[in-house]
């Protein structure tokens, strides 16, 4: 059998080592990666209910705000109002809850 150079044996050593030592690097920085986009993802998400829940309350109010002259309507309208503003919170504190939960990297909710 020939004999193989002990250079060539070192460099195939170093090289070897070299990946096997980065490895746990390169999978830390993975994780690392896919967690900060899941959290851009939840912020994205958090935003655009809150666009959408503002965009819904000012609509109804618009739509609330027309016909105030009428007594009756105007009676009705503070109890819709309420229940609208009441949704909204609903929607609000899901969205803290949810960002509460991915703060503390419980990612799934919980399922």
């Amino acid at each position: 059998m020939a004999e193989v150079n002990d250079q060539v044996t070192d460099s195939v050593t170093q090289t070897s080592v070299t990946v096997m030592a980065e490895s746990p690097a390169i999978a830390l920085s993975s994780q690392i990666l896919s967690t900060c986009h899941a959290h851009a993802l939840m912020a994205y998400n958090a935003v655009y209910a809150q666009q959408n829940a503002q965009i819904l309350g000012l609509s109804s109010l618009a739509d609330h705000i027309i016909p105030i002259p009428d007594s009756s309507r105007a009676e009705n309208l503070s109890s819709e109002l309420s229940e609208g503003l009441s949704s909204l919170n609903n929607t609000l504190q899901s969205i803290e809850r949810g960002l509460l939960m991915v703060s503390k990297g419980n990612r799934y909710g919980g399922y």
